[in-house]
């Protein structure tokens, strides 16, 4: 059916009739009606002001019945059998059906295509099948209209259909199994008390002790037990364990150096042990995959339906972790979508990309029989698509009183009132990343022992003065018991 304007222009004496046929009324439906007086020419100007061509027509179609392909994608567009065996809808779908029935005066038929037909619950699979019958059906005008939700994404032919007013963006990302990130190695209890910086800069602060106590004792000659790097560096170990060595500094020099190193020490390892034992104490839980690395990373295998491989393959990318994905990407097979979430509830094994609104639909069912979320959905969206309820076949005259029904639902806020039955998907958020919260590894940086460092340096720096001074003051020693004595021709140098 083709929108036509069409008048009739029948002269009169005096006056010209102006007559149109309208395609619905209370005796026929969807076909040319017997020409209808809508107007006057008298005298130079209209009898009436009217719109000739009744651009109007279609907005009272007199309880006739309207085709509806329906497209079943949840959690907005549900779709269920009634008692005599017709398709009906539910939730979002059918509160919007009820109020273009309700203000538009039609009748709804509800048919599906041949691969919704097969089975409801595995429609996820035969999506890609589905979208070129969309298609198909729009453009050889089988059906009037289409409803359920349809993202541009998913079409490539846009020549034979047009779409409704987008009422929302979709958001593609990956439902993974909760805390299916990178797991703790024992290890890095013991590590992550610091920063890598403040490690380096411990570690080369106790090289640089072991290199001062060895060259202090080697050259002032005293503690030979320390001038071995190996016995140094236990000295210096046993410091920062707290733990007594028999060996005690006889030069000032070193004892200042030590006395500033063990301040030092005593405020880092007090430091080190109060963070370890809160490691020790709150257990470590894996973290959530916060990204497509932590997913690449993973042992996850990652796949979804076909219509999912070939939204990732069109957006040709030059990222290399998009290129790994699709590599790694499996199309999964035909079953129910439950099952595919289950898998990634109870094996714990896998990860599939697809519409978030869509993947929340169905692990929230699982959910409420546990008491509790089970799957995370990476942050973020992959991409993100326009969505619209509504498809026509290009030049439908249905598009213009529908999709202006469905703008106006949309200022009025009326589709949003009726999204949000799916709120909960947007508190699973909230709850989840919350729950990352206390696991965030809170590490001490250089910043915060600032002045323990400025203390030490401050040691460095005064017992190499007092080293200084020392070493002159034994040089001067040495000279005074140095006595020439003279024996004929020679002449000798004795000590005593």
């Amino acid at each position: 059916m083709k929108m036509i304007y069409d008048i009739f222009l029948i002269p009169e004496k005096g006056k010209i009739n102006i007559y149109t046929s309208f395609p619905y009324s209370r005796n026929h439906c969807a076909r040319t009606g017997p020409p209808t007086k809508i107007n006057s020419f008298i005298g130079g100007k209209f009898s009436k002001r009217t719109d000739l061509f009744q651009t109007g027509k279609y907005w009272n179609m007199y309880g006739c019945t309207l085709t509806c392909l329906a497209n079943r994608q949840p959690p907005e567009a549900v779709l269920a059998f009634d008692k005599s065996g017709g398709i009906v809808f539910q939730k979002l779908t059918k509160e919007l059906m009820d109020i273009l029935v309700e203000k538009l005066n039609f009748k709804p038929k509800i048919v599906l295509t041949a691969s919704h037909n097969s089975s409801l619950e595995r429609s996820w699979f035969f999506y890609n099948d589905t979208i070129d019958q969309i298609t198909e059906y729009l453009a050889n005008q089988r059906v009037d209209f289409a409803m359920g939700v349809f993202s541009r994404f998913a079409f490539s032919n846009f020549s034979a259909i047009i779409f409704g007013k987008e009422t929302r963006f979709e958001c593609y990302t990956w439902a993974v199994p909760i805390r299916a990130g990178r797991k703790r190695s024992v290890i890095m209890n013991y590590i992550d008390e610091f920063s890598p910086s403040f490690w380096m800069l411990f570690i080369f602060c106790v090289i640089c002790a072991v290199f001062f106590i060895v060259c202090n004792t080697t050259i002032l000659g005293e503690n030979t037990f320390l001038q071995s790097p190996l016995n140094a560096f236990q000295y210096i170990l046993a410091t920062i364990l707290n733990q007594p060595f028999p060996v005690k500094p006889k030069s000032w020099s070193l004892r200042i150096f030590i006395a500033h190193w063990l301040v030092c020490v005593l405020v880092i390892t007090t430091a080190y042990q109060a963070s370890l034992w809160s490691f020790m104490t709150i257990p470590w839980r894996v973290h959530n995959i916060h990204s497509l690395q932590d997913l690449l990373d993973s042992s996850l295998e990652i796949g979804g339906a076909q219509q999912m491989h070939n939204i990732l393959k069109a957006i040709r990318s030059n990222n290399e972790n998009i290129k790994k994905m699709i590599q790694k990407f499996k199309v999964l097979p035909a079953s129910d979508f439950k099952d595919i979430i289950n898998r990634i509830e109870k094996q714990r094994n896998f990860a599939v990309f697809g519409e978030k609104r869509h993947l929340s639909s169905y692990s929230k069912d699982i959910d409420k029989i546990f008491d509790k979320d089970r799957v995370y959905f990476v942050d973020g969206c992959l991409m993100q698509s326009l969505a619209t309820p509504l498809l026509f076949p290009r030049g439908s005259p249905l598009y213009e009183p529908i999709n202006t029904m469905l703008i106006r639902l949309l200022q009025n806020g009326l589709v949003q009132k009726f999204g949000t039955f799916a709120g909960d998907y947007n508190r699973r958020d909230t709850l989840t990343q919350t729950d990352d919260i206390p696991q965030y590894v809170y590490t001490m940086n250089l910043t915060q022992f600032r002045g323990i460092f400025l203390i030490l340096l401050f040691g460095y720096g005064i017992s190499f003065v007092v080293f200084i001074f020392e070493l002159f003051m034994a040089n001067m020693i040495i000279n005074r018991r140095k006595v020439i004595v003279i024996t004929g021709p020679k002449l000798y140098s004795h000590r005593f």
